[in-house]
């Protein structure tokens, strides 16, 4: 019994230290979010996408106080889209892909001309 009050009271202090993080993020975003769609406009993936940033960005809901753009990068099956954000995307959480999922995979394990390896994602 006491083991259990130990991590209970344990778990209550390290949550209340872990404030202090997720404070400091309450500034992101402060500048618009890109969203990198490797199809063409219009295709299922493009439309889910365009969904969700309508929905993130709106106004009355103010989810993230700022405009997300999407950014078509089609060809080659969505190589080229994932291939320049694997390569050429900021590391700062400004930059975002949408993907199909079957897409992504089949290219990085037939292809190997692709920026990103995904028997290296963890």
């Amino acid at each position: 019994m006491k083991i259990n009050k130990f991590f209970l009271y344990l778990t209550i202090i390290l949550s209340f230290l872990s404030f202090g993080s997720v404070s400091q993020a309450g500034d992101y975003p402060d500048r618009p979010i890109s969203v990198v769609v490797a199809y063409n406009p219009g295709g299922a993936t493009d439309f889910q996408a365009r969904l969700v940033t309508m929905m993130a960005a709106h106004p009355k809901k103010d989810y993230l106080g700022q405009p997300i753009v999407i950014i078509n990068k089609p060809g080659a099956g969505g190589k080229v889209g994932w291939n320049w954000f694997a390569s050429k995307a900021r590391n700062d959480g400004y930059d975002l892909a949408a993907y199909n999922v079957p897409h992504f995979i089949s290219q990085s394990i037939v292809f190997d001309d692709t920026k990103y390896n995904i028997t290296l994602i963890t």
